[in-house]
């Protein structure tokens, strides 16, 4: 076991060195990548199509009635001067806190309550509208791209963990996350001072409510659209044994319990199904929710992308947008773990006594992982300068 996860980390590294010494294009990589899940999918053909139907009940059953709503009303309360009014109630209050301008009163409401992607969406509404300027599009960006508190609530506290109660510290740890995001990213030095049109023509309610449709189908069907590509992609990584083996092999020599680094890698790609994976896990209370509240601040893979086609227009780089929701998963990772120790210490030691040892063990594995991409930039630094 031992000399298996010595020659996969020798692999990986001595694969890490070639590329960057060939210098290959990024083209040729993402067409590898491509041709490798396409082989993959004709193998796996039931199981890929199951994946899609998984991913089309997904959004009929969930996406598209809330997506849509919420969508469709916020974009007539947009059109009525919506944000104007926000910005005059409820800016003071909500935007003060985390340095923003009362223009981005709206986007922070809406994010809040929707969760992703509607607030990277109407943070790219409110650019383009000239109400906020680049610098404070590109900081809100990281600031309202959050999960929401039904998703939060419903799925994972009441669910997956057992007790809303638990679904109330992950929101903590994330308002937390967010507002230490929000010191770490600099205030934008050039705002726009609610400088809205009041000579601005107010259409009617007839083509109001065909343009709020239209802008909220094409909103919906673009979240639907990575649902179902993610679901089909976590389908066809979940269906290959050697990457399990590889992280059981990693979980038997640490000691850790089972499906807990698998749930860690899964989760980095779709929040859902590490959540499930890791709520089903041995790990104790404390380490499931710190878990469960770096999934839902970093967001996953999927989450990144899918906000990143509301931004992408706009010339906003993903891969930095990527860096401070990792740096925000981190923080609400800590959060999340200190906050269950405090609400949550009067849980009995029979419930976590076979996982105490183990999960400490983890708690330190898990944040030199979550280190992982500071080291990557200073190796990527030291192979520039070489």
């Amino acid at each position: 076991m031992i000399s298996i996860f010595i020659l996969a980390m020798l692999i990986f590294i001595f694969i890490f060195i070639i590329l960057k010494k060939l210098n290959i294009e990024k083209d040729i990589y993402i067409c590898f990548f491509i041709t490798l899940f396409t082989v993959l999918f004709f193998i796996n053909m039931d199981l890929s199509l199951n994946s899609i139907k998984l991913g089309l009940e997904l959004c009929f059953n969930s996406i598209i009635p809330s997506i849509f709503s919420f969508s469709l009303i916020c974009n007539l309360l947009i059109i009525f001067n919506g944000i104007e009014i926000y910005s005059k109630i409820l800016g003071p209050i909500i935007c003060k806190p985390f340095r923003l301008s009362l223009n981005c009163s709206f986007v922070l409401v809406s994010s809040f309550l929707c969760g992703y992607p509607l607030g990277a969406k109407y943070a790219s509404d409110a650019y383009e509208n000239n109400l906020i300027s680049l610098e404070e599009y590109k900081r809100i960006l990281n600031i309202a791209s959050n999960s929401g508190p039904v998703f939060i609530l419903g799925v994972l506290g009441l669910s997956l963990l057992g007790d809303i109660k638990y679904g109330y510290v992950i929101i903590l740890s994330t308002l937390i996350s967010i507002f230490f995001i929000s010191l770490i990213i600099k205030p934008a030095k050039n705002t726009i001072k609610s400088d809205f049109n009041k000579n601005k023509a107010i259409p009617k309610i007839g083509i109001a409510l065909q343009y709020a449709i239209e802008n909220a189908i094409k909103t919906t069907l673009n979240v639907c659209g990575y649902v179902i590509a993610f679901s089909l992609i976590i389908t066809i990584l979940k269906n290959l044994q050697f990457i399990q083996l590889f992280f059981n092999n990693i979980e038997n020599f640490f000691s850790l319990p089972k499906q807990s680094l698998y749930g860690l890698f899964l989760g980095s790609i779709e929040l859902t199904n590490g959540c499930n994976l890791i709520a089903n896990t041995e790990l104790s209370l404390h380490l499931k929710i710190s878990i469960i509240s770096f999934f839902c601040a970093f967001g996953g893979m999927s989450v990144i992308f899918q906000t990143s086609s509301f931004f992408k227009s706009n010339k906003i780089s993903i891969l930095k947008y990527a860096f401070f929701k990792l740096v925000q998963g981190i923080i609400a990772f800590i959060a999340a773990y200190i906050l269950s120790i405090v609400f949550f210490n009067d849980i009995s030691a029979s419930s976590i006594k076979h996982t105490y040892f183990n999960s400490n063990y983890l708690f330190i594995i898990l944040l030199l992982m979550l280190l992982l991409p500071f080291v990557l930039n200073k190796l990527f630094k030291l192979f520039k300068t070489s």
